[in-house]
């Protein structure tokens, strides 16, 4: 009779709800391999017991298919329950697990657009030429590298927000002018004597008129140059960090 209670589960989970498999086999996809629901071609239950479900996830790209076996442990053990009880407390498993894989992927999604959105905020202002060197800027071949890496490293998406704030309160040095609101930066080049920046700006107003953005370079001396990788990266870190209370969370 359990045998036979645990088959009609199995069956019904996957007839009936493929779309609850589909986000639990996403969400508990086996280390090293990650589950996209849009490359899921199927899915179904391999086998259920009082400690999880297993589910097999057919995948299909573009160089063809291939079935993942993804185990689950239930969130409370139903190795104890009566035969009467099994139903109940399998479903009720799966239902709290669904609710989890839920939430993930909601987070999953917002992640990948804050990311999307990034990147095409990056890619705008990459594709503008730089028009001008400052006269500031000092060519060292000993710190190239090191020049590069700060630089690197300050565009990575991590650093966004900071990238911002210091964008915002470079802004100070130009003459007085309309507000401006920072929409992304990005870091153009880093030399021993300073930074400079590229940012995507947009007019700040008080009404619900549409303004158009419009890309500012930005330069940021430091007035000297630094003599070691250790003095750049402090002189960096510190406009960062004075930067802070310009940052919008």
């Amino acid at each position: 009779r359990k045998t036979a209670l645990i088959s009609t589960i199995s069956e019904y989970l996957s007839h009936e709800q493929k779309a609850t498999l589909a986000r639990l086999a996403v969400a508990h996809a086996p280390p090293g391999r990650s589950i996209s629901l849009k490359d899921i071609e199927n899915v179904e239950v391999i086998s259920i017991d009082g400690q999880r479900i297993d589910i097999s996830a057919l995948l299909c790209e573009e160089d063809g298919c291939v079935s993942v076996a993804v185990p689950v442990d239930f969130l409370s053990t139903c190795g104890s329950a009566q035969v009467e009880e099994i139903e109940e407390c399998t479903m009720g498993n799966i239902a709290q697990l669904d609710s989890q894989a839920t939430g993930l992927l909601e987070a999953i999604e917002e992640s990948s657009l804050r990311e999307a959105e990034f990147n095409q905020n990056r890619q705008a202002l990459v594709s503008d030429k730089l028009t001008t060197i400052p006269d500031w800027w000092v060519a060292s071949y000993e710190l190239a590298d090191s020049c590069e890496n700060m630089r690197n490293l300050l565009n990575q998406e991590d650093f966004a927000l900071e990238i911002n704030a210091l964008a915002t309160k470079t802004m100070e040095s130009i003459p007085e002018g309309e507000d401006l609101a920072v929409e992304h930066a990005l870091v153009t080049g880093v030399c021993p004597a300073g930074m400079s920046m590229r940012a995507k700006v947009k007019p700040i107003t008080f009404f619900d008129e549409e303004v158009e953005s419009r890309v500012l370079e930005l330069q940021l001396p430091f007035g000297f140059s630094a003599s070691s990788f250790d003095q750049l990266r402090d002189t960096i870190l510190s406009a960062v960090e004075q930067a802070a209370p310009y940052m919008e969370a």
